[in-house]
């Protein structure tokens, strides 16, 4: 059967217990389904069972990176390190994976900058190998995106990439990359996660 059926059976039970249900039988036939997948964490109110779940997830869906970061946030800091080290073996070229071991650092082991910048050059050299290379300006749009999302957790981890990036040699394609480059780099500067020496 189709996802959207599925969905639509799901959508029409009122109980939270039939959703449960019906997206368990859903998984059966579509295992794979990243959505599916969601909704039974979503539905999931123990924190245990949604460890489980999203365990069995990502070993199904091992690309998705939204459950293996849904994983991540439900684990102690030496399971989600060890969760995050699998990740980076069946994803050699997911950048996000890098983000957020960084990030885990971060915020789960107090990591002092100059650890997440060699961690986070480690993960740029690593997808380089693994035939994915970035622009500075790539990585340096991830770095506004945690500044939009989440500055007050992670504000060494946006450093760090900002660091991490201009320290290595990337190709700028145009002069509109490089004035938009210029541009994001004076708004670090404005906010402090870089300064004009760096």
């Amino acid at each position: 059967q189709s996802l959207d059926l599925w969905l639509k059976a799901i959508e029409l039970e009122s109980e939270d217990f039939n959703k449960i249900r019906v997206i368990r039988k859903a998984l059966k036939h579509l295992p794979e389904s990243e959505t599916l997948w969601k909704l039974a964490v979503q539905y999931e109110n123990d924190k245990i069972e949604a460890v489980k779940i999203l365990v069995k997830a990502t070993e199904l869906v091992p690309k998705s990176m939204d459950l293996w970061m849904a994983l991540v946030s439900l684990q102690s800091h030496s399971e989600a390190r060890k969760t995050l080290n699998s990740a980076r073996k069946l994803m050699p070229g997911e950048h996000q994976v890098w983000i957020l071991a960084a990030q885990l650092e971060e915020r789960g082991a107090k990591a002092p900058l100059h650890k997440l910048v060699n961690l986070l050059t480690k993960g740029i050299k690593e997808l380089i190998k693994n035939g994915r290379t970035l622009t500075i300006k790539d990585w340096l749009f991830e770095a506004e995106r945690i500044e939009e999302e989440a500055s007050a957790l992670y504000p060494n981890t946006i450093a760090a990439l900002v660091k991490a990036s201009m320290s290595l040699e990337f190709d700028i394609e145009s002069d509109d990359a490089v004035r938009e480059l210029t541009q994001i780099v004076k708004g670090m500067e404005d906010t402090h996660y870089i300064t004009k020496s760096s």
